[in-house]
């Protein structure tokens, strides 16, 4: 006969201990734990931050680093060893004129009074230089006093190629979603920290909702309740699929359902239909597992991707006009934000290059086409057009001696 369902009481009260943080303040929620689950709460957290799969560390308030993830190693390469317990500006990622730039800077200066984000390049450990979006926020407690900060990584190598090729029409955006992990090794420690990480996870700005083995939501934080129009109270017991209405649910593709099937992280691409309307989607599975080893249910993460869709598709558009030979469209960068914005601008720079000698050699055949021998290509131009320019002013200059030559002729008979 299955057991009563409990609340736990969950919040932050932490005064001396700077673990974690994440990228807006935290808050206090209940969690509606089934006691029929194998699982603990404390297995439960910790599958929640071990689950997510993007670079996250911790800073405490001393700038000193106290926590990497899993994602962290696999990113960057460097280890919990060789991270862990170095101050911020001793980190092995940091170029040398960053660690210069940040030594006598305190955590005010670094964290600021909330969340931040800004481009960097970073060192990974096997020499490599790469270009990285960094967010950071701070982690207070229900006192309004700083415990420490987050810091979240986001490669942002595939867009900067992108951007200078300005030749691939669709670019997926890398996910960004914001974890923490479980650093204490006994068990009361552990449970303090484990109690604190569902403040962190109800500050991530993007839906995350941990659920049984038949999609029942266990939890929700607050982006995901803001999402379906619900507190996180109310999502909690109701089915995932009740919530976000795709149209992979209750069928074979719903990544959720593969993941615990399977037992491996599954993403999938589809259209949430949302009380604000329908929204493009790519959203992650994780399983989640007892201390047998068991699945017991799934994270899952949703990343909108609204603007990635628009943006894929304008440069599917430039491109087909370019095919079709309409080189003077232009895509509307205004209408992006960030990364998908500047890449739109790159393709149009791109078209740019090309109706530059493309349209002089095009006045100049036009001024020949009604007898005008005298124009010329003068534009600066390298490469191919620099070829196409000379071959277009010989073809004049050759056109214009011949015509010479008949008229000398002519005037000779």
């Amino acid at each position: 006969m299955p057991a009563k369902a409990r609340k736990v009481e969950v919040s932050t009260n932490v005064e001396s201990v700077n673990e974690t943080a994440v990228s807006e303040p935290v808050v206090t929620m209940e969690v509606e734990a089934q006691t029929e689950s194998s699982v603990s709460r404390l297995d439960l957290y910790k599958s929640l931050i071990d689950g997510l799969v993007d670079a996250t560390s911790v800073l405490n308030t001393d700038l000193m680093v106290v926590m990497i993830n899993p994602a962290y190693t696999e990113l960057l390469g460097w280890t919990e060893d060789e991270v862990v317990g170095k101050h911020m500006s001793e980190a092995p990622l940091l170029p040398p004129e960053l660690r210069e730039a940040t030594a006598g800077f305190g955590f005010s200066d670094i964290v600021g009074e909330g969340t931040s984000t800004t481009e960097v390049d970073l060192l990974h450990k096997d020499g490599r230089t790469i270009p990285f979006s960094i967010s950071m926020g701070m982690i207070k407690n229900e006192n309004d006093e700083p415990l420490g900060a987050i810091t979240m990584y986001r490669d942002n190598s595939a867009m900067k190629a992108a951007m200078s090729e300005a030749t691939i029409a669709e670019e997926q955006s890398d996910q960004m979603l914001e974890n923490a992990e479980n650093a204490a090794h006994e068990a009361q420690v552990a449970m303090k920290a484990a109690d604190e990480k569902v403040s962190y996870l109800n500050s991530i700005p993007t839906p995350i909702m941990a659920m049984d083995k038949h999609l029942t939501v266990q939890f929700i934080n607050p982006a995901g309740a803001d999402a379906v129009g619900m507190t996180p109270d109310e999502c909690i017991g109701q089915n995932c699929y009740n919530l976000f209405n795709t149209p992979h649910c209750n069928t074979s593709e719903c990544a959720c359902a593969m993941a615990m099937q399977e037992g491996i992280i599954t993403t999938a691409e589809t259209v949430a239909s949302l009380p604000s309307g329908d929204l493009p989607i790519r959203y992650t599975g994780a399983p989640l597992y007892n201390e047998n080893g068991e699945v017991t249910g799934v994270l899952e993460y949703v990343i909108p991707i609204k603007e990635e869709k628009k943006a894929i598709t304008e440069i599917e558009d430039l491109i087909q006009a370019a095919i079709e030979g309409r080189l003077e469209v232009r895509g509307d960068a205004s209408a992006f934000t960030g990364g998908w914005g500047e890449l739109i601008n790159g393709v149009n720079s791109v078209l740019d290059a090309i109706m530059a000698p493309v349209g002089e050699c095009l006045e100049v055949i036009a001024k020949v086409a009604t007898n005008d021998l005298s124009t010329r290509v003068t534009g600066d131009f390298n490469g191919t057009y620099a070829l196409m320019k000379d071959a277009v002013n010989t073809a004049v200059d050759n056109l214009a001696m011949l015509v010479g030559q008949i008229k000398s002729t002519s005037n000779n008979l």
